[in-house]
């Protein structure tokens, strides 16, 4: 697969910068982008080659903003994986301590997996979303008042000058993200590969016809469509590549479940 330029979410420090990183080595350009909306803008108008977003947190569960923001793409391609460790840390300017902080930044996501530690050691602490976890990490850099701190990953702490407060804060040793690499070209059959289907409303038949298949399934992601209280679509990961015999006769047989790439399995970095 050739790729040149490629959009994350950032700033640089962020979880997704380092997906990016570890999908794509040193040997692409890596675009930061201040907002998923904006990755995928760029990825929609082949400003870059190929995008990677969070789809999946073992803590948190789905990334439904961003399962939603990409099926309002008429075509995206996913074409790899990447499952990151994610260890989150508190950190604030060098002469912060713990009794000052009045405000904490962090991605929604971000409070979800540490809601038990923040909830126990800074309960009465205000809590304020920001787009990306570093961009939290360089709000609190600019803060004089040194009344504030971010959750983030710890390459933000260097590359923003703070210290680390409270090391793994996370409420599971665990916790791990699923990323999406979006691109142009998917890759061959490897013997280790998943395919990613989406469905809307009737899901019965799609399962039966893959269980007939004898098609593992691996997970489903559910998302309402805005049509009605039981109208919902689905994300549908499957083992095996499209062009796998029994994969690709499902296909032909079920028309209306759209492919959105096949990919080798992701290996936890």
């Amino acid at each position: 697969m050739r790729v040149r330029r490629i959009s994350y979410l950032g700033p640089p420090g962020t979880f997704t910068h380092e997906a990016a990183r570890c999908f794509f080595a040193s040997e692409k350009e890596l675009i930061p982008c201040e907002t998923v909306q904006e990755v995928l803008r760029q990825y929609r108008d082949h400003e870059v080659d190929g995008s990677v977003i969070a789809i999946e947190s073992s803590l948190a569960g789905t990334v439904a903003e961003n399962l939603d923001r990409l099926r309002s793409l008429e075509q995206f391609l996913v074409v790899g994986e990447v499952l990151l460790p994610t260890r989150h840390q508190l950190m604030a300017r060098q002469e912060t301590e713990l009794k000052q902080i009045q405000t904490i930044f962090g991605h929604p996501k971000a409070f979800e997996e540490c809601e038990s530690w923040l909830s126990q050691h800074l309960p009465k602490i205000a809590r304020k979303p920001f787009p990306s976890s570093a961009g939290a990490a360089r709000e609190v850099s600019l803060d004089l008042s040194l009344k504030s701190a971010a959750v983030a990953p710890e390459a933000a702490a260097s590359l923003y000058g703070l210290v680390i407060l409270a090391p793994n804060i996370e409420d599971a040793p665990n916790n791990v993200t699923r990323f999406w690499v979006l691109g142009r070209e998917t890759s061959p059959p490897t013997g280790n590969d998943k395919t990613t289907l989406y469905a809307w409303n009737e899901l019965h038949p799609i399962l039966h016809g893959l269980s007939a298949s004898m098609i593992d399934i691996l997970s489903i992601y559910e998302r309402p469509t805005g049509e009605g209280i039981d109208c919902h679509s689905y994300f549908i990961h499957v083992k095996g590549h499209r062009l796998n015999p029994p994969l690709a006769a499902f296909l032909n047989r079920f028309p209306k479940v759209k492919w959105i790439g096949s990919y080798p399995s992701g290996i936890l970095r």
